[in-house]
């Protein structure tokens, strides 16, 4: 993203970041109009799947998620986010693929760690 790209979106994104939790619906409404208007930015889709995730609308998430992991494949906290869209959803052997696809890239994190020994689920990298 440009400097000028992100001088033009940064009121909209900095509003919707402020008033996402107390007025999530006008925050992703703001959102998506930036998401038109400057497409696959992973700031601005990972905003959206974020806030669909704390509103348990797993289906509407995941897209957003997706796009996000794709677009900025480091991003832990998009990795990890899409992960637990995908076990809400019931897709537990996508949601293992996906984390197993950030931990090869980027390594072991104390959140992917955490993560693993709740589940118990170490196994899956061995």
């Amino acid at each position: 993203m440009t400097k000028e790209e992100r001088a033009k979106i940064e009121p909209e994104l900095d509003l919707a970041i402020k008033i996402r939790e107390k007025r999530p619906y006008e925050a992703l409404k703001l959102l998506m109009i930036l998401n038109e208007n400057f497409p696959d930015q992973p700031i601005i889709t990972g905003m959206i799947g974020s806030i669909y995730l704390t509103l348990k609308d797993w289906t509407n998430a995941l897209p957003y998620l997706k796009s996000t992991v794709v677009l900025s494949p480091r991003s832990e906290l998009a990795s990890l986010s899409l992960f637990h869209t995908l076990a809400n959803l019931g897709f537990d052997d996508e949601a293992m693929t996906e984390a197993k696809r950030y931990v090869r890239r980027n390594g072991l994190t104390p959140e992917y760690e955490f993560l693993f020994t709740e589940m118990d689920e170490n196994e899956y990298f061995n």
